[in-house]
This record gives C-alpha cells, sequence and structure tokens, in this order.
C-alpha cells in the first residue's frame, strides 16, 4: 500500500463488553486539575513529547488570526490481554493498544504527527458531541507524508486536504504521519486507539481515502 493512504474504514469486531470502558461522563465536569489528578490516580498519564515540554501550552494560532490553545490526551496504555485480543481480531502487527481521552474545553486538538506510531487504528467510543472531525493537512511545499514527532501551531502554514468525521464505535486507520487535528472536540472525546509500526497486513481496507 503507498505511504500517501490517509484513512480507511476497517472491517474489525466491536469491542468486547470486558474491556470495561470507564465512565468517562463525569469526568466532562472536572477542572483540569480535578482532571490531571484523577487520571494519573487511575493510572493514565499525559503524554511525554521530547520536543515540547507541555503540549497543554502548545497556542495555536488559526487562518483566520484568532488563538487558543490546544486541547492534550490523557492515555491509558492497556495490558497484554488487551493487546492480544487486538492481534487476533485485529492483526498480529499490533504495537500497542490504549485508551485516550482529551481535556475538555478546548476545541482543537492541533496540526501534529504522532511520535511513536506509523498508523493509529481508531474507536470512537464515547463523544460530547456528532460534529467532530479528523482533519489532514500538508505542510505547503512540502510532501504529505510529513514524518513524525512534529507540530504545527500555525494554521496558515497548511494547506487542508481531507477531513473524517469518525462515526461511534467504529474502526478507522488514520495514517500518523500525515499532518492532522481533531476539530470541535470542546465536549470531550473518548477513543481506543491501537498503533502499527507500519500499514498492518492482511486487514481489509473499507472506502480507503489516499491523498
Amino acid at each position: 500500500m503507498p505511504k500517501d493512504l490517509l484513512y480507511s474504514y476497517i472491517d474489525a469486531p466491536d469491542l468486547p463488553d470486558w474491556f470495561s470502558i470507564p465512565d468517562v461522563k463525569q469526568w466532562l465536569t472536572l477542572n483540569e486539575e480535578e482532571l490531571r489528578r484523577v487520571t494519573t490516580e487511575n493510572g493514565w498519564r499525559m503524554p511525554t513529547l521530547p520536543f515540547q515540554n507541555d503540549t497543554s501550552r502548545q497556542q495555536l494560532t488559526y487562518s483566520n488570526g484568532s488563538t487558543a490553545k490546544t486541547t492534550y490526551l490523557f492515555t491509558k496504555m492497556l495490558d497484554d490481554a488487551h493487546v492480544s485480543w487486538a492481534k487476533n481480531n485485529i492483526s498480529q502487527s499490533v504495537k500497542d493498544i490504549r485508551f485516550c481521552f482529551n481535556l475538555p474545553g478546548r476545541s482543537s486538538q492541533g496540526p501534529h504527527t504522532d511520535l511513536t506510531r506509523s498508523y493509529t487504528l481508531i474507536n470512537v467510543v464515547k463523544q460530547g458531541n456528532s460534529d467532530q472531525d479528523t482533519v489532514f493537512y500538508k505542510m505547503k511545499d512540502s510532501p504529505i507524508f510529513y514524518g513524525l514527532g512534529h507540530t504545527i501551531s500555525d494554521y496558515s502554514m497548511l494547506e487542508e486536504i481531507e477531513r473524517v468525521r469518525i462515526p461511534p464505535r467504529t474502526w478507522v486507520l488514520l495514517n500518523a504521519g500525515v499532518i492532522h487535528s481533531v476539530e470541535n472536540i470542546a465536549q470531550g472525546r473518548f477513543t481506543v486507539q491501537v498503533s502499527f509500526d507500519q500499514l498492518p497486513k492482511n486487514i481489509k481496507l473499507v472506502k480507503p481515502k489516499y491523498a
């Protein structure tokens, strides 16, 4: 498959009941300090980004000149039983599987490429609103596949090339090396995310979208 695959729906089973999805509705009412405390107590963590000490302070500048802080993800890495389920039901090339929940109150997870994985399979389990979009971009005068570990704070440097609104409880594979943001997520989003170091083999791509 070419590297310029942007995203594809995936034919894979729904999450089993024993995954014990946490009740995150109450988290939506917490302020940032309280949410940090609750998630830390339950084994969640903030991302560690060597190129950016605190992603919560990343200031975004939109194309219209307005500014806002990016949201960020609280993440919980899941154990071997969850990884085994993903390998047996999705692909043997699964790297890891995790729960992710974004800090509510901020409308964008700013443009970035992922740090530790080349492809991300996402299942939106719970969301505060239904108009949340994953948007793909290319840096002007740069290739579409931008590489891992980048953040871009100024939207005017980017050209939008595609967007997808992921339906709840649907598996969608994203190319994590293409610059992307998530928009309209101020009301919160909880996802299960499966990581791959390369495009997984022996999975069925459904309606793939290429750049």
